[in-house]
């Protein structure tokens, strides 16, 4: 199938999608191979459905059943070809960390007024950037679309296909210095968003606060806290960090035509989504901060301060369960030491580590009365399950590769709503 043939399948399409039950009739399938599932087995039963076309990587005896080599290069394709025919607000939220709390802050916030969109959970990179584009379909007025990078040159390849409207940055972090190397090299491919987006006519947001993005003058300087923007703006106490990520949720919103009290209404009712500082309320004094799913050293500093005043908050002792931070590069075993020297300053009740780069470091230090390691779930005794169930509040925080909240399940249960 060549350039020609795509566009004009895109222009009779309706919508496209990788998943079986969210293509209907005038509809494109991706068909994607997965490492347990392989999309090809429902290409028969959809087409029997009267679905436009399905992409494939193997004949399928039918007409409509397109082959192509390679079926994940070609929904890259049909998603910049459905982004193309979008008219409408495309947001892209970038940032070391708090991308994913401020998404759904903007979401909470514009779909008061507009049919919205955004990406689930952190699907973010290569496969999960087209994703949240197979949700443009006939009727949505705004995309929020996360965008992560894990190496140089990732930026620009995602930014072409999303093609923001605008644009916002949250930080600069030590984030996957693997291959970025240090701070500066972190700014320099975060940055790309920001010009990209104002280079194709858009509108950018930066926190004033940051001392990297603030360097990005030709981006709208946010304020670091609601009210500033809008004295009506008032919401309630929260983390210096939460409240710059409303700000520029907040920013955003006012340009395109939102209420002050809309805004204000929708911030104080929004929630952290679990995984990403969701507060687990036990009982009245056992609560649990459930940021397990993403850590570098900045998000750690972050997740530190809020535990602490919200601990105090709660007149409560503090308690931790902290794993490793991948992607660190050269640097990691510095990095490593600095948090738990930083955990240490907090003097919290317990503290339990998880993960081999602690653990090598920590070894000569332990066991000890307060701080315990361990490798697993499995290693968990009943006396340190009960330390942890004590009243108190309990941060848990690590990189998802170190399969924190298997740890955290095995002490709390598994996580309910109440």
């Amino acid at each position: 199938m060549n350039e020609k043939e795509l566009q004009s399948l895109v222009d009779r399409a309706t919508h496209f999608s990788s998943h079986s039950k969210e293509v209907g009739e005038g509809g494109i399938f991706v068909a994607l191979r997965g490492e347990n599932l392989d999309a090809h087995d429902f290409v028969p039963e959809l087409l029997k459905k009267g679905i436009l076309a399905a992409i494939v990587e193997k004949d399928m005896g039918d007409p409509r059943a397109l082959v192509v080599p390679n079926a994940q290069e070609t929904h890259w394709k049909i998603a910049s070809l459905f982004r193309k025919k979008f008219k409408g607000v495309v947001i892209g939220v970038g940032g070391s960390s708090g991308k994913t709390s401020t998404k759904e802050l903007l979401y909470s916030v514009l779909s008061q007024k507009f049919k919205c969109v955004k990406t689930e959970k952190s699907q973010n990179g290569l496969l999960g950037i087209p994703k949240t584009l197979e949700k443009l379909r006939p009727g949505i007025e705004v995309a929020i679309v996360e965008i992560g990078i894990d190496a140089p040159n990732e930026m620009l390849r995602n930014v072409s296909l999303v093609q923001p409207t605008h644009a916002l940055l949250t930080s600069i972090g030590e984030e996957h210095l693997l291959l970025l190397k240090n701070l500066e090299g972190v700014f320099t491919e975060e940055r790309i968003l920001v010009d990209e987006t104002i280079k194709r006519g858009g509108k950018a947001y930066v926190p004033s606060s940051d001392n990297y993005l603030s360097r990005l003058k030709e981006a709208q300087s946010v304020p670091s806290v609601p009210s500033v923007l809008d004295p009506s703006l008032k919401v309630e106490a929260q983390d210096k960090h939460t409240l710059q990520n409303m700000a520029l949720a907040a920013s955003v919103a006012l340009d395109l035509g939102l209420s002050s009290d809309l805004i204000r209404d929708a911030l104080n009712k929004a929630q952290p989504l679990d995984g990403r500082g969701l507060k687990w309320r036990l009982s009245d004094k056992l609560w649990v901060i459930r940021d397990h799913y993403n850590a570098n050293p900045s998000s750690m500093a972050v997740a530190f301060e809020s535990a602490v005043n919200f601990a105090r908050e709660k007149a409560l002792p503090l308690r931790l369960i902290l794993g490793d931070m991948r992607e660190l590069g050269e640097g990691s075993k510095g990095y490593h030491q600095e948090l738990i020297e930083k955990a240490r300053v907090l003097n919290p009740e317990a503290i339990l580590w998880v993960g081999e780069e602690l653990g090598a470091l920590l070894k000569s230090e332990l066991p000890s009365k307060q701080w315990h390691l361990v490798d697993s779930q499995s290693e968990l005794s009943g006396d340190l399950v009960k330390e942890f169930k004590k009243d108190g509040v309990v941060l848990v925080k690590a990189s998802r590769g170190t399969a924190l909240e298997k740890v955290m399940d095995r002490i709390f249960g598994l996580h309910t709503t109440a």
